[in-house]
């Protein structure tokens, strides 16, 4: 009972303070905050085009076709799309994620993968470099294919290329002089 009680004050406390319990537990601040939800049940083929069809196939006993939760966001590149199929899911109910943005045109590159727990959050950093996620074991947190100085940027056909710009060289700095 005592034990009970604990935990109701523990939720009533996160509820007051407005934190989530993926705060509670480590998850750090970020402007993009998903948390799959169940959008394609027992499909063959993924819409969003993230998976192939044959990754898509069927599992469990008795057998069924995956189930695919996403969320989205839109960034300063375009449509951030996150993806958990279920049929990837070990005995821990961590499951694989991809992180897909939709470029201008219609190009599409995938930005992450890793391991999810289901059902739990994932935090996309600002500048898009790494994504932090809820597993079984913990907090992990995974590097992007982006990086600060890394750009993608799209022609008018809609391809895209990922480049460094050059870093500008440092102005000098103003000399004042003082007319007697």
């Amino acid at each position: 009972m005592q034990r009970l009680i604990g935990l109701n004050a523990l939720a009533i406390a996160l509820i007051g303070s407005g934190t989530t319990l993926g705060q509670a537990q480590g998850l750090p601040a970020g402007e993009y905050r998903l948390t799959p939800v169940l959008t394609h049940e027992n499909v063959n083929y993924d819409p969003d085009e993230i998976w192939s069809e044959a990754e898509l196939t069927p599992f469990g006993i008795p057998a069924r076709l995956p189930s695919i939760y996403t969320d989205q966001d839109i960034t300063n590149l375009g449509l951030m799309t996150f993806s958990v199929v279920d049929n990837t899911c070990n005995r821990t109910n961590d499951c694989e994620f991809r992180i897909m943005i939709r470029l201008p045109r219609g190009s599409k590159s995938i930005l992450a993968t890793g391991k999810i727990m289901l059902g739990g959050t994932a935090v996309v950093a600002d500048d898009l470099t790494t994504v932090t996620t809820e597993t079984s074991t913990g907090i992990q947190t995974f590097r992007t294919g982006l990086t600060r100085t890394k750009v993608i940027s799209c022609k008018e056909d809609g391809t895209c290329i990922e480049y460094t710009p050059p870093q500008p060289s440092p102005l000098p700095m103003p000399q004042w002089r003082r007319d007697r």
